[in-house]
């Protein structure tokens, strides 16, 4: 199978690249091009095209690419909302996508931005390589005894209380627009209650 991989990072081809040889039966070519209707006509003589997020793979885009052979699109994102998959079904293309990133990472991510805005580390760092050591504007809040509220607990949202290393010292406040509970729930209880509204 040949694939044609449409914006490409440089991490994305040192990922690929180091699991290709485990597939023999597959080759891949890289392009940092994006996919949209009218790049769709690189895939000339590929089985298959690899596009991210922010690909237009709208009805034009999936029309080229049927007429071009092409009979899947890999999507190395959870999101599909860039597919017009409906189209592709009548197209006889098939989609595929990444099911799931790992929660944790993106928790953890969450907090650091969080922590940083806190902090306003970010205006910390510009202002230090302009020479200015001043802590104007840049104090931010102790969380010590805080409480954070998280709204949506998903998996990403259920797993980002367990991020914080002071967990015992400040407590989390839960809303799930997935579930009939109206209200905050503890932490203590919130595993339970975000396996109720996610399943």
């Amino acid at each position: 199978m040949k694939i044609l991989f449409y914006g490409t990072a440089s991490y994305d081809k040192e990922s690929f690249d180091k699991e290709l040889p485990a597939y023999p039966e597959i080759s891949i070519e890289y392009t940092d091009t994006n996919l949209t209707p009218l790049t769709a006509s690189l895939a000339r003589g590929y089985d298959a095209v690899c596009a991210f997020v922010n690909a237009n793979v709208g009805a034009l885009t999936l029309e080229v690419l049927a007429g071009l052979g092409v009979k899947l699109v890999l999507m190395r994102c959870a999101g599909f909302d860039a597919v017009n998959v409906n189209m592709a079904k009548e197209l006889g293309i098939t989609v595929t996508r990444v099911p799931a990133y790992s929660p944790e990472a993106i928790a953890e991510h969450a907090m650091a931005l969080a922590m940083c805005a806190n902090r306003r580390i970010h205006k910390g760092y510009i202002r230090v390589r302009e020479n200015n050591f001043s802590l104007g504007g840049l104090v931010g809040e102790t969380l010590y005894g805080k409480t954070a509220g998280i709204i949506g607990t998903g998996r990403i949202g259920a797993s980002t209380p367990t991020r914080s290393s002071s967990r015992r010292a400040a407590s989390t406040s839960t809303w799930t627009t997935t579930s009939s509970m109206p209200a905050p729930t503890s932490s203590r209880s919130m595993r339970s209650s975000t396996r109720t509204a996610t399943t």
